[in-house]
């Protein structure tokens, strides 16, 4: 495999004599009185069109042209009618300058193929890519466009100097091909880009609809014909955008979706046009956002990292797509357009700058209710259901049996009883308590019975999980369901078990701790991030603010017996007065909850992360920046619109981003009280671990 692996080459003598006379040509160039006569009588000049005459390299006939205004100079040549196919044995060493030559036209695609099939990932080089850039660097001549004329049978390739790539004012950039250049037809390439993109959305672990599929479909196999230039990795549709607008019932993954999207893209323009391209997702939640603070926020311009306008455009002279993913789109169908409206001024005053890169921005919506007219009328709109019972068994085990890998080392199967699979829910966010709190309880078992297995004489790797509910008659008069989790090694006796309850088939904690203790020792494990304790709301205010009170005690002796760092803060959220305690001030580049979170979880923040003055630390320090022994716990009163406004930081998911800023939500615990009997919603409903 070392030698697969090695770099193309080139030998000497012979590239060395091709460079030292284009290095000549390209010493002509920056002369500024140069005209054409000169360059064509030149002697260097004279060589190499002596040397572009070897058929080998599949041209013929070549004619110099020179641009005294931009220093570019063009060659036009006539294809060989045959062109002779080469051993690609011959790949890593390019033994002549006419393989060199013919490479970096791209005529001699067997090259190339040779290396996909020899690499280890997507973002090996092509072999002709590797051509244009050695001879960029050792001639001093980049080139930057290739034309073929099928009919005429005509190629024609331009070079300036490098000195002028090096200049990003300068408007050119060096050639590069895609990886789909070795496709002869364009429609099997198309359709191959499209299928993968499924292929990979679906290899994420998401139940992907064959509605999606069948809705999205024709409308990206046009985005990306339209993007695609000839052979160059360049990509820019020139066509309509993509826009795409998903609603339904909360939690039927309609922001999950935006993120596989996005993933299985950046694989499929890596693995077939551009190496370095990806899809970046720009996400600005609209959820507690009136029509005048959008406009604030789109306003910003400048460096500012508030400027959303900056983040698309940063994206986009990179060569990314950017996914422009409007969360939480409001019900107002009068507030939807005006929204709307305001986002789409800000795009096109970008674009106004990026004409041929208007079509690379690709609008997503996502949102709880129908869209209005105007969205309508543009949109492809697409209504998202929750999947099947049976998907989502699947699924779920699939997330079990995933979680547990990533935690463990230890080879291991796993066998769950069928009355253990969670039951129907048209909202998927309760399955994820059912595969974490599960995952969280078989890895307690492997890891006891892997530390069993090493003190024993018995050496062998089966290690076997069991998960099964006991049986009814076994069980107390109303007491709540229980099930055994048990570690076998081949069939033998119990390494380790644990029996656990579960009150709704989903949240499960260990019989001899509380819900509290087990969710703690999950969020601390980074089972769950973040977790979410909401305080029952059908309790009078008093009962309520002991119960609160007995909770922040229980904390923090479960940190004192765990030896665990522990910060916590409180916020009281009634009213929209109210959201800066959240995401700070307009003016904040950080602000609220999030530069609390972000100066916790960031290793790189230089705030005091643990200063024991001022919370519980078991340490006894004053100063403990220890973030594989922190914890993190907000405690929030809450309003309805309080709810609201924590949605998007309480959604299970490693981050919290906006177009700003990206906040960790590692071992981040929320412990949530509903003032005044407030109702709870259903999305903090379900984005909840439990209820004490």
């Amino acid at each position: 495999m070392e030698d697969k692996e090695a770099p193309v080459t080139f030998p000497e003598p012979c590239s060395e004599r091709l460079f030292d006379r284009m290095s000549g040509i390209h010493k002509l160039v920056l002369d500024p009185n140069l005209d054409l006569e000169q360059l064509q009588s030149h002697p260097d000049v004279l060589i190499v069109r002596e040397w572009l005459q070897d058929e080998r390299i599949g041209i013929k006939r070549p004619r110099f042209g020179y641009n005294p205004g931009t220093r570019e100079i063009s060659i036009s040549c006539k294809l060989v009618d045959v062109i002779e196919a080469i051993d690609t044995s011959t790949l890593k060493t390019l033994t002549q300058p006419w393989m060199i030559m013919r490479c970096m036209l791209g005529l001699m695609p067997e090259a190339d193929t040779g290396l996909i099939e020899l690499q280890s990932d997507c973002y090996r080089d092509l072999a002709s890519n590797l051509c244009i850039e050695k001879f960029a660097q050792e001639s001093g001549l980049a080139m930057t466009r290739i034309k073929t004329n099928a009919r005429t049978k005509i190629i024609r390739f331009w070079f300036v100097p490098l000195e002028t790539i090096k200049d990003r004012l300068s408007g050119y950039i060096l050639f590069r091909f895609s990886r789909s250049y070795v496709y002869e037809d364009k429609e099997e390439l198309l359709k191959t880009i499209c299928e993968y993109t499924w292929t990979v959305a679906k290899s994420q672990h998401y139940v992907l609809s064959n509605k999606i599929v069948e809705k999205l479909g024709p409308g990206l196999h046009r985005y990306i014909k339209g993007g695609i230039k000839g052979k160059s990795e360049f990509f820019a549709p020139l066509t309509e955008n993509l826009m795409i607008y998903l609603w339904g019932t909360a939690g039927v993954g309609k922001s999950t979706f935006v993120n596989v999207f996005s993933k299985a893209l950046t694989t499929s323009f890596r693995t077939y046009l551009n190496p370095s391209m990806s899809a970046d997702v720009v996400k600005v939640p609209l959820n507690s956002m009136t029509p005048e603070d959008l406009n604030n926020i789109l306003k910003v311009q400048g460096i500012s990292d508030w400027s959303v306008e900056r983040v698309i455009e940063q994206s986009l002279v990179k060569g990314n797509v950017v996914i422009l993913h409007l969360e939480e789109n409001p019900e107002p169908h009068a507030v939807q357009s005006k929204m709307f409206e305001l986002v789409q001024k800000m795009v096109r005053g970008l674009l106004s700058k990026y004409q041929d890169l208007g079509a690379k921005v690709i609008y997503v919506i996502t949102s709880n209710y129908v869209p209005c007219k105007v969205i309508h009328d543009s949109f492809n709109i697409i209504e998202l259901f929750a999947p099947t019972h049976e998907e989502q068994r699947t699924w779920a085990k699939d997330m079990l049996q995933q979680k547990v890998q990533d935690y463990m080392s230890t080879k291991f199967e796993l066998n769950i009883g069928a009355e253990v699979y969670p039951p129907y829910t048209s909202d998927m966010r309760p399955l994820n308590n059912w595969w974490l709190c599960l995952g969280f309880f078989a890895s307690k078992v492997l890891v006891s019975s892997s530390h069993q297995k090493q003190r024993s004489e018995d050496h062998s790797n089966k290690l076997c999980v069991r998960i099964e509910k006991i049986q009814q008659q076994r069980q107390k008069a109303n007491a709540e369901n229980e099930y055994l989790v048990t570690c076998f090694r081949n069939g033998n006796a119990p390494l380790e078990e644990y029996t656990l309850t579960s009150p709704d088939s989903f949240f499960f904690q260990d019989k001899l701790h509380s819900k509290l203790d087990t969710i703690l020792h999950m969020c601390f494990r980074e089972y769950v991030t973040p977790a979410v304790i909401i305080v029952s709301n059908k309790k009078e205010k008093e009962k309520k603010d002991a119960a609160v009170v007995k909770i922040s005690t229980n904390v923090k002796e479960w940190a004192e017996e765990n030896e665990v760092h522990l910060r916590t803060t409180h916020v009281t959220l009634l009213s929209e007065e109210d959201k800066h305690l959240v995401t700070g001030n307009p003016s904040e580049i950080r602000g609220g909850l999030l530069s609390y979170i972000d100066d916790s979880n960031n290793k790189n923040s230089t705030a005091k992360i643990f200063d024991c003055h001022h919370h519980h630390c078991s340490s006894g320090s004053t100063h403990c920046n220890q973030l594989d022994k922190r914890l993190i716990v907000v405690y929030a009163n809450v309003s309805p619109i309080g709810q609201f406004m924590l949605r998007e930081l309480i959604e299970q998911s490693q981050y919290s981003r906006s177009h700003r800023l990206r906040v960790s939500k590692s071992r981040l615990c929320f412990i949530i009280n509903p003032v005044d009997n407030t109702q709870l919603s259903p999305q903090l409903l379900s984005r909840a671990h439990c209820i004490l």
